[in-house]
Order: structure tokens, then sequence, then C-alpha cells
């Protein structure tokens, strides 16, 4: 479940749908990032240009625990991902976008004739005790 406070250890499940061309499917676990960690970013950046890939390989690699590939999420992996996959995981990393709606994962419907019966039912108890 999603928090709008990032508590020490938390860490929630992202996903990514396949983007014909681009990527295939991703599903991770993540460890959103603070914002004084997005700001120590923009301040390594704005010292180190070149440097922002291999920057953003780092903070990929300590936010990102898990994932769906055969392969660890490595920095020397993130540096390899292709751009638009990167971009896109980098982006929901640092809070600026949202995982993909998981069609296979459906919330259970609540049961609405039983929530209807059971006020019917209330309703009738109500109407007896007058």
């Amino acid at each position: 479940m999603q928090t709008d406070f990032i508590e020490d250890g938390y860490s929630e499940e992202g996903y990514l749908k396949e983007y014909e061309g681009f990527h295939g499917e991703v599903k991770f676990t993540l460890r959103p990032m603070l914002h004084s960690e997005r700001a120590a970013f923009a301040l390594a950046v704005s010292r180190a240009p070149e440097k922002e890939s291999a920057l953003i390989d780092v903070l990929l690699e300590k936010h990102i625990t898990d994932w769906s590939y055969d392969r660890e999420a490595k920095k020397e992996n993130f540096a390899k991902m292709r751009p638009l996959l990167k971009v896109r995981l980098w982006n929901i990393v640092q809070g600026l976008a949202i995982s993909d709606i998981r069609e296979d994962v459906k919330e259970e419907a609540p049961d609405v004739d039983a929530l209807l019966a059971e006020v019917e039912e209330d309703k009738e108890e109500a109407d007896a005790g007058n």
C-alpha cells in the first residue's frame, strides 16, 4: 500500500507494461527517493554534468531492490538498459511518475448485493422495533 510519507525501510511494488519497440514488461520493488536525495543528485550533476548517467545508475541500484529480470539490479546493468526504460524507472524512483496499472492484478470488487441486503435487514429490524 502506498503512503504519503517515506519511512525508513519502506518499499513498494512497481510495474511497467511492455512498450513495444522500446522495452519489455518489468516488475520491480523500489525504495522511493527522499527529497534530500533528489537535491543531492541535482547538486552532484551541477558539479559534474558529465557523470549524470553514472549517478543515475548508482541511485537506481540503491533504490530498486528487486526486479523481474534474470540479472541483478546493479549499476552495471542499469548502464546497459534501453534509454526509455531507464528514464521511466528513474522517474518512478524519484517520485515524478507512477507505475503502470497491472491488468493481471484485480482488486476484489465489493459485494454490493450483500451490502444492500445488510442495509435492508437493518431497515426491517428498525421498522419491526417501532
